[in-house]
């Protein structure tokens, strides 16, 4: 018996060995819950590490949705993992996480490389890598189970901005889109051009929107899109969110046959709330129904966040806990849309996004309804507006147009706007406040004297009126700099805005009139050449005089 003892001993320490040394080398990470493990894809475009997440008490066999995580510059998948909680979702819900990996030997920043041509089309460089991973996922049917019609991608900044590449160049594999803080599809095609869209906006949305069909090809389909964007982003400008939904809007009418026509400044229905906490971020949701009533298009705007995830977890970078929760909007958004179901439930109102569990940033659905809020748009005051050099001559109102920048004899100018704020009623919180220009002259400007910036006056107006006079050209403010401009606008009649600080909302004057002062960040280059830009005035009563629009309750 002894022998035979020692026998099966030593035959049960060959075949463990055995085991060890034929399993494939895998560097794997067990999470508090679930199992998050790296694998290595390499296919024909080449090769990049990638994670995935195994939610707890999952069973092979269970048919389970699949979301993909495009992390940003200088980012990795753990750190992604972290910032989003994606995974903590998905222990609670149930579905498999993939987070494709950009290496530092691709990209210095660890960017995806969204703005060269050959990775901006299907079958090529980046977009050909993370669709083969997600197929790859998809075929381990030894190790998960697929849902192919609950496969989404969702990315964050140059991960974004690939996301938006990967819903135009795999609709058949992607349900559905999450772009957070990115960039409409081809915005850039070279690195100097992806800087200049990234404070400037891409081309022409309706352009791209074209492109994007064209690059779906014979897999064309409307591919629905929510999208995230902070306010007060300096690194990817707002102006890139209002882009995203637009691009998408025309690829989608594209791929309906022109069936889904919806117009951008005419969405279904305008949602604000304010995320939980006392430091909740106020938000406004938009969104945009085909004609059978289903959502299509969701866009937050999230008032004062700048270049971070929103509702994220401080335990990542390029978070704001503060924000409404991105992650649990964007999984209730791809859950709603399934890729061959034509007519999905529309996604719930904020107000009813599932509440996830502790180790989640809560959604708005943990707190009671906000009060409601009111907006009021104001137009410049005509008889207040103007421009003002620093040392000589005099105040030049009563035109169509202002003027900021410097001139050929190097002095500074910069314009004062002023609105009748007196119209919001007294005792009013304010929650936002939006301040848009609009380019007057189609004339070359040299761009060298860096973004456009406004300083907000003390109540009682600059130099304690409201009369444009030279005096306001130094005047002490309310708070200087209280934004920056979401672009530098290069044609006539093009807008740009700046989302107010809410640090500068103590000196909008709802008693009488608000004046702003509206400069470049550098007054002058010192060049003797003109670098002056001019803005529509009040004066020019049409579409296009300065506007502040005010959200209050």
């Amino acid at each position: 018996m002894s022998k035979l003892l020692r026998y099966l001993a030593v035959l049960t320490l060959i075949l463990v060995s055995l085991l060890m040394f034929s399993a494939p080398f895998i560097h794997r990470v067990y999470a508090s819950s679930g199992t998050f493990t790296q694998y290595t894809y390499s296919g024909s475009a080449g090769s990049r590490p990638y994670y995935v997440y195994t939610p707890a008490n999952y069973q092979v066999g269970t048919v389970v949705p699949m979301v993909v995580m495009l992390h940003g510059c200088t980012q990795n998948p753990t750190d992604f993992a972290n910032g989003t909680q994606m995974n903590a979702l998905a222990d609670q819900k149930q579905f498999i996480v993939v987070y494709p990996q950009q290496t530092s030997s691709d990209n210095s920043s660890s960017c995806w490389n969204w703005f060269q041509p050959a990775d901006q089309a299907r079958g090529s460089g980046e977009p050909a890598i993370i669709a083969g991973i997600a197929q790859t996922v998809k075929q381990a049917t030894s190790k998960w189970t697929i849902d192919s019609n609950r496969v989404y991608v969702a990315g964050m900044s140059a991960g974004a901005a690939m996301t938006a590449i990967m819903g135009a160049t795999y609709p058949d594999i992607f349900a559905a889109i999450g772009v957070h803080s990115g960039l409409e599809y081809q915005a850039a095609t070279s690195l100097t051009a992806a800087t200049m869209a990234q404070s400037q906006g891409g081309p022409s949305p309706t352009q791209q929107g074209q492109a994007a069909y064209n690059a779906m090809g014979s897999a064309a389909r409307v591919v629905p899109t929510i999208d995230f964007q902070g306010q007060s982003d300096y690194t990817v400008y707002p102006v890139n969110g209002d882009q995203v939904i637009q691009q998408w809007m025309q690829t989608d009418h594209l791929a309906s046959n022109g069936t889904y026509a919806a117009s951008f400044s005419s969405p279904s229905t305008t949602t604000n709330g304010q995320a939980p906490g006392s430091n909740g971020r106020a938000y406004t949701v938009l969104t945009w129904n085909n004609t059978s009533g289903n959502e299509i298009e969701e866009y937050w705007k999230i008032a004062g966040m700048g270049h971070a995830w929103s509702g994220g977890s401080s335990s990542g970078s390029y978070t704001d806990p503060n924000g409404p929760s991105a992650t649990n909007a964007m999984y209730t958004f791809f859950m709603n849309h399934p890729m061959n179901n034509q007519n999905p439930t529309p996604t719930p109102t904020p107000v009813t996004t599932p509440t996830p569990t502790p180790i989640v940033t809560p959604t708005p659905s943990a707190t009671a309804t906000p009060p409601s809020t009111h907006t009021i748009t104001l137009s410049s005051l005509a008889g207040e507006d103007g421009y003002i050099y620093p040392n000589d001559g005099i105040p030049m109102g009563a035109l169509a147009y202002l003027q900021a920048g410097s001139t050929s004899l190097n002095q500074a100018e910069i314009s004062i706007v002023s609105f009748d704020t007196s119209q919001i009623p007294a005792g009013s919180s304010i929650v936002s406040a939006i301040l848009t220009l609009y380019r007057y002259d189609p004339y070359f400007y040299q761009g060298d004297l860096g973004a456009i910036s406004a300083d907000i006056s003390p109540i009682g107006g600059f130099n304690g009126n409201n009369a444009l006079e030279q005096a306001d050209y130094n005047a002490g403010s309310g708070q200087n700099n209280v934004g920056t401009f979401n672009i530098v606008p290069t044609q006539a009649q093009q807008a740009t805005s700046d989302t107010i600080a809410s640090s500068a909302f103590p000196y909008i004057n709802v008693s009488g009139h608000t004046q702003f002062r509206i400069h470049f960040q550098t007054p002058t280059k010192n060049t003797y050449q003109m670098d002056v830009m001019d803005f529509y005035s009040g004066d020019s009563s049409g579409a296009y005089v300065p506007v502040l629009k005010v959200q209050y309750r």
